[in-house]
């Protein structure tokens, strides 16, 4: 996390310890953008994808204008799904306790044939990033 020229929080994901610029950055879209005003952009080497708050608390991740997957649960528990646009699972993040001495932590999990650094980006965003700049947080009975 850090701030922008414009004062904006804004999430950078990094592969590996030693990479020196992010492979994503989320944040606010910049001045002059088309896309709305009340969602997070995702930029990175391979384009651009937009995170947008739906109507029913749902988030929606779309690239060059077509729905890629929906983010959906429960924010508060940490009891999140991600579905594809035809609504196959394609990975979850939940809080758990098993293994680490009983610690409790995250759990993504994201399945095969997903982008897993797009899927992580979105969940950290709507996790750090979604109280600021989107109103409200993600709560769905599903």
């Amino acid at each position: 996390m850090r701030r922008d020229d414009e004062g904006q929080r804004v999430l950078e994901v990094f592969q590996g310890l030693g990479a020196r610029t992010p492979c994503t950055t989320v944040g606010p879209p910049k001045p002059g953008s088309s896309s709305d005003p009340d969602s997070l952009d995702l930029r990175g080497p391979h384009g651009l994808g937009n995170l947008t708050l739906q109507g029913n608390g749902s988030f929606l991740m779309s690239a060059q204008g077509q729905p890629l997957f929906v983010i959906e649960g429960n924010e508060a528990d940490l009891d999140l799904r991600i579905s594809a646009r035809d609504g196959r699972l394609v990975g979850a993040v939940s809080c758990n306790d098993a293994n680490f001495s009983g610690e409790e932590h995250v759990e993504f999990r994201v399945l095969a044939g997903t982008d897993p650094v797009m899927v992580v980006s979105c969940i950290l965003a709507v996790l750090f990033l979604c109280g600021d700049g989107l109103g409200r947080a993600l709560t769905i009975q599903a």
